[in-house]
């Protein structure tokens, strides 16, 4: 994490850090995966993949009640003769984002699947290892391609129409879980997977948070 997406320019730049909690913890459910050897225990890589799974199952989640909808605004702003050429953006910026969080959705139910079928078992077998391995690994790079059309298609659109009010409000629903008996717990995640400076950043953003 450098010390320039820590300081948070602006509040909308704190999605670079989610993104980076999330990339994160992917490498090391991935790390982990690639260590199972047939006879092993599953309770580490569990504990690891549930981490990561509910944090990225709630961003997807806000991201597709929250992010479809200021991008919807965005683009339908203005008129003109780039109104059509707005509304075609538009519909295939959102139909990517759907696929992508669709796609990971089916595979974090599948790993789950694995797992629950696997709970009464003592020890792995090499097919169980080979299968959660080979997901991982998937999940990983989809997971990085959601992330990166988001960072260079969406995001520059947003922080270009939204104003710092606008951008603190969708970005405290990416940090705090309202629905939540704790909800800070999302925000609490992010800054364990983050640097001093990034936890300082989100300490200050999260300050701001009552005013919205």
């Amino acid at each position: 994490m450098t010390d320039e997406i820590a300081r948070l320019k602006i509040p909308l730049d704190a999605a670079q850090l989610i993104h980076e909690a999330l990339r994160k913890a992917a490498g090391q459910v991935k790390e982990i995966a690639g260590q199972l050897e047939t006879g092993n225990s599953l309770q580490g890589f569990k504990l690891a993949f549930d981490s990561w799974a509910t944090a990225l199952v709630f961003h997807l989640n806000q991201e597709e009640i929250y992010v479809e909808s200021s991008l919807t605004n965005a683009l339908s702003s203005g008129g003109g003769e780039s109104n059509h050429a707005r509304k075609g953006l538009t519909r295939v910026l959102l139909a990517f984002g759907r696929v992508g969080r669709r796609e990971q959705m089916e595979m974090i139910e599948d790993v789950f699947s694995v797992l629950y079928g696997e709970i009464s078992n003592t020890s792995l077998i090499t097919r169980t290892i080979q299968h959660l391995h080979r997901r991982i690994v998937e999940m990983e790079t989809t997971q990085e391609n959601h992330i990166e059309t988001q960072e260079a298609l969406v995001l520059p659109i947003l922080r270009e129409w939204m104003d710092e009010c606008q951008q603190l409000k969708l970005i405290k629903n990416f940090l705090i879980d309202d629905q939540s008996d704790d909800p800070r717990w999302i925000i609490d995640w992010v800054s364990q997977q983050s640097d001093s400076s990034g936890k300082a950043a989100l300490a200050e953003l999260e300050s701001q948070f009552a005013d919205v």
